[in-house]
């Protein structure tokens, strides 16, 4: 049967046809010209089945729909904190005012769920104890993948500090305790609120603190009266037994200067003039003294801070331990000590106690 060639004109721009177009012209070249024509015809076509091959593969490609950008949110109910107060304290955020080539951040209903105890928090801190938060909607707009996001907020009444009170064993040094109770920053009549409760408790550590209680807790209470939105308030205080300082006893050695324990149990007085060289004062760590307490091989480094915990790193002090992997715990010098006689492993020991 005599071979006919293929009709190109049937083909168009059909990639697969031009190929076996071309093998068609090669079976009527003879010769070795012949030959080296029919094996680039074989090689252009394998590149153009692969060719067929990727465009397929291209058009299967599914396209994802990206997540619908929060345009707008809003909030009822709210008249002790305004919206964009509360607006501050979540994750999820519109599109800036008057930025309209920002974008807001993704619609995400977890996060979304999350900064509703986040707003919830925020009220609760500021003594609205029974407050609530929910979604009442979220609106979608399909066409330009946006929504607008709604918050229903019941902020209830807030809960006011009927009395405050210390209890448990109150040193003579404290007396009277009616003056220390006057000088808290919470007190009866005021709302409850974190911060002022916060700042109660610390003054109060301060306080016995510096009566040489250095080992001192305190242990907070608060009874709350739903029905009356009203909350007593109690400070137990356990001071634990005093402590002095200007001297630390090791080994039944009374040292009465800061000390430096090295691995292998040698004690040195430590060397505070690299510091106060530094920043005229001892109580900051200088790097020079950090390279100088460090020791190859260490793991910890407890620090005594002194009675009051006076005594911090620097920066350059802390990157340095940091980098030699060298873990640094601070204490007060008498939780300090404790610290010390619990830890084994290789751990050095720095005790402030001059002050």
């Amino acid at each position: 049967m005599p071979w006919k060639p293929i009709n190109r004109g049937n083909c168009g721009r059909d990639t697969w046809c031009r190929c076996m177009a071309l093998l068609g012209d090669v079976r009527t070249v003879g010769g070795m010209r012949g030959l080296s024509t029919l094996l680039l015809a074989s090689l252009v076509l394998l590149l153009c089945t692969a060719c067929a091959l990727i465009r397929g593969r291209e058009t299967e490609i599914p396209t994802t729909r990206l997540l619908p950008e929060v345009r707008r949110i809003t909030f009822t109910g709210n008249s002790q904190f305004s919206s964009s107060t509360l607006l501050g304290e979540m994750v999820t955020k519109p599109r800036p005012f008057l930025q309209f080539w920002k974008r807001g951040e993704p619609y995400n209903s977890p996060t979304l769920q999350e900064d509703l105890l986040r707003i919830r928090k925020y009220y609760f801190d500021r003594g609205f104890l029974e407050t609530t938060v929910h979604v009442e909607r979220v609106q979608e707009n399909a066409e330009e993948n946006t929504v607008a996001i709604e918050i229903a907020i019941d902020e209830g009444p807030p809960t006011q500090v009927a009395e405050v009170r210390l209890t448990g064993s109150i040193p003579p040094a404290l007396q009277p305790i009616q003056d220390i109770i006057a000088a808290l920053p919470l007190s009866a009549g005021k709302r409850l609120n974190k911060a002022d409760f916060d700042r109660s408790k610390e003054q109060l550590l301060t306080r016995l603190h510096n009566a040489t209680y250095a080992r001192a807790e305190i242990v907070p209470d608060t009874v709350e009266d739903k029905e009356a939105h009203t909350a007593e308030v109690t400070f137990e205080l356990h001071p634990g037994t005093e402590t002095t300082f200007g001297s630390i006893t090791i080994e039944g050695e009374r040292l009465e200067h800061d000390v430096l324990i090295r691995l292998n149990g040698q004690i040195e007085k430590r060397k505070k003039k690299l510091s106060k060289a530094v920043y005229g004062t001892s109580h900051l760590m200088s790097r020079a003294e950090a390279e100088y307490t460090y020791e190859k091989g260490v793991k910890h480094l407890i620090v005594g801070t002194g009675q009051y915990n006076n005594v911090t790193l620097s920066a350059e002090a802390a990157d340095y331990f940091e980098r030699h992997r060298c873990h640094v715990e601070l204490f007060p010098t008498p939780k300090a000590i404790q610290a010390w006689n619990k830890t084994d492993g290789a751990v050095i020991g720095l005790f402030h106690v001059t002050c």
